[in-house]
């Protein structure tokens, strides 16, 4: 069982996700903003962050850039609309990349690769 921190600022797409990626059987963690993101990063040492960026991606991938400076080692996965991202190096930074969607397959199929490569390591 891995631990998995959720920072989704939609209350509605943060139940889903939160609710398909526990059927999996992993602890999912939520959060919905940037300050309760990095405070639970540092004390619950996630397996796993999965990220929205949000409308402005700036302020997502700053969050990415200090859990990055905190601890390399746990991969970070943009779920996110916005594809600008790759624009930034900072995104490349990152372990994955899926667009959001309600349906939730794309999501908890990249989850578990990540996942299952972590356990590799």
């Amino acid at each position: 069982m891995s631990t998995i921190l959720l920072v989704e600022p939609e209350p509605s797409l943060q139940r889903l996700y939160e609710r398909d990626l526990a059927e999996d059987g992993d602890t999912v963690l939520t959060v919905g903003d940037s300050v309760d993101a990095v405070r639970e990063f540092e004390t619950e040492h996630p397996d796993l962050v999965v990220i929205d960026l949000g409308p402005r991606p700036n302020d997502g991938l700053s969050i990415v850039e200090r859990m990055l400076a905190l601890d390399r080692t746990v991969p970070i996965l943009l779920n996110t609309t916005c594809r600008t991202y790759a624009d930034d190096a900072l995104g490349w930074a990152v372990d994955g990349y899926v667009i959001k969607s309600s349906d939730t397959g794309e999501l908890r199929s990249k989850v578990k690769e990540l996942l299952a490569h972590q356990l590799e390591l």
